[in-house]
């Protein structure tokens, strides 16, 4: 069992109306804030892109080690966002089908949340690094 079912597991709601609500409540939760992180990646992702743009116009590129921390920087942020936004689509079509009964774990959803995180921690750090880069810069 994955840690995402673990944290889930609760037991089955039986015919008591109290145990349904329960168990409905803590499902929905985990699913809402799962849903949350995703889309504050999306929307960071995508505000990121557009202040790299920014900077990528007003101040410049003085050494090819910059053009390669903002390119790598706009690639980290685009694949986090794309990623997240397949997410969504596979979200919905893979709720579909649990409540049709006819599914298991998705082990694409699961590479997908990996790639997300991976590539928006990328897109951070290089930020991080285009920012010391561009203090340093100024003071020489």
């Amino acid at each position: 069992m994955s840690p995402k079912e673990e944290a889930l597991r609760v037991t089955r709601p039986d015919d008591d109306p109290k145990s349904v609500a329960y168990y409905s409540a803590i499902v929905g939760a985990w699913i809402e804030t799962k849903m949350e992180r995703d889309r504050t990646i999306v929307t960071l992702s995508a505000s990121a892109i557009g202040l790299l743009v920014t900077l990528l116009t007003a101040v410049g590129v003085k050494t090819v080690f910059t053009l390669w921390l903002y390119a790598g920087a706009l690639v980290g942020f685009g694949v986090a966002a794309i990623s997240t936004i397949i997410i969504f689509h596979r979200n919905a079509t893979y709720l579909e089908k649990v409540v049709q009964g006819t599914t298991s774990k998705s082990k694409m959803l699961g590479w997908l949340d990996r790639i997300t995180l991976i590539f928006f921690g990328l897109g951070v750090i290089l930020t991080i690094l285009i920012g010391v880069t561009a203090a340093r810069n100024s003071l020489h």
